[in-house]
């Protein structure tokens, strides 16, 4: 089975509260040019790997209104500029400020590739990198990447990795889930099944043609979040894994409140509500007609929030199913699956 580190598929952890009120808390702030301090404006601003976003004015000002309390990462991008992401703690009716400055990319001309001097080459990575970066479950193939020229490719020499670098956002239809993606590649990096990415995706809903076909979105959207980790995570988190149908060998241990407590302290989280857990093998995970792996950690504590979402993405690796359920069948973090 193939093994790629779970941040392919889930985002930086998002805490937040049920719903997003009408008069919720804001985030707002400027956003600047590190050199030169003067405000940067059609600054993309969002909530990581979700469908809550702006962009900057003028005056390089941005708001983002009617947010539930939580602890959110704030994603900054624009052209010719390396993103950032920074975390907002937010609390109940309350502005926080999000005051930021962008540096300036500066390009190695090593890194740049000529696609044209090379056509077909480039055609090849280019659909290994879709096969990878989009996955192989049941929506994958009704992805499109519609800039797929805005990507470089080069081998890494030393271990042989195809590498993928793009300072534009990569757009994506999924005419499966009914989402247009834009994503900020921050790393791609595949050696034969073997491979790793970073990336901080925007969803905004597409407009359905008819009735039918929004629900078909709708029933594709149930899906993909109950096949994907999240769900399980989610269970896990409620104590209902295996009433859901969840089967699994080997142990994941839930951390006594005392140990949860002193490693929460240890990452200047003591009043973050997380629940950790712990595995000392590789986990074969079961459910209905899927199987699913979560490798063993190094270290070997990973934290969940109600939500189902992790502390940190890149705490564990995963195979099987989840493998499988890459870009192609995202959907964001503030989806509500039915009761």
């Amino acid at each position: 089975m193939k093994r790629i580190t779970l941040i392919t598929i889930l985002f930086t952890l998002v805490l937040f509260a049920d719903g997003y009120a009408q008069n919720g808390s804001i985030i707002e702030g400027t956003v600047k040019d590190h050199k030169t301090g003067e405000p940067l404006a059609n600054v993309n601003v969002y909530i990581n790997g979700s469908t809550i976003g702006t962009s900057t004015n003028n005056e390089g000002f941005f708001k983002l209104e009617g947010i539930a309390p939580g602890v959110y990462p704030l994603v900054f991008t624009r052209i010719g500029y390396i993103a950032v992401e920074r975390r907002v703690v937010l609390g109940k009716n309350q502005i926080a400020k999000a005051e930021t400055d962008l540096e300036p990319h500066v390009y190695n001309m090593k890194e740049v590739q000529v696609t044209g001097t090379y056509p077909k080459k480039w055609k090849r990575r280019l659909q290994v990198f879709k096969d990878e970066f989009l996955g192989s479950s049941e929506f994958a193939d009704q992805c499109v990447i519609v800039n797929p020229e805005v990507l470089d490719f080069t081998i890494d020499h030393k271990t042989g990795d195809l590498v993928a670098r793009t300072d534009s956002a990569l757009i994506i239809i999924n005419n499966a889930l009914g989402y247009r993606m834009r994503i900020k590649l921050i790393s791609f990096r595949w050696h034969g099944e073997t491979g790793t990415y970073k990336i901080y995706p925007f969803f905004k809903e597409m407009k359905p043609s008819s009735p039918m076909q929004l629900n078909e979105w709708k029933t594709n959207r149930e899906t993909a979040y109950k096949y994907s980790i999240r769900h399980f995570l989610f269970a896990l988190y409620h104590n209902a894994a295996l009433k859901d149908g969840y089967r699994y060998k080997w142990g994941i241990y839930r951390l006594s409140n005392k140990k949860n407590q002193e490693e929460l302290a240890k990452r200047g989280l003591s009043n973050v509500p997380l629940t950790g857990f712990r595995i000392d093998n590789d986990v074969s995970v079961r459910y209905e007609a899927t199987e699913s792996e979560i490798i063993k950690l190094k270290p070997k504590y990973f934290f969940v929030d109600s939500n189902g979402n992790l502390l940190n993405p890149i705490s564990v690796s995963l195979a099987g199913n989840w493998d499988n359920y890459r870009v192609g069948a995202l959907i964001p973090f503030n989806y509500k699956p039915k009761d």
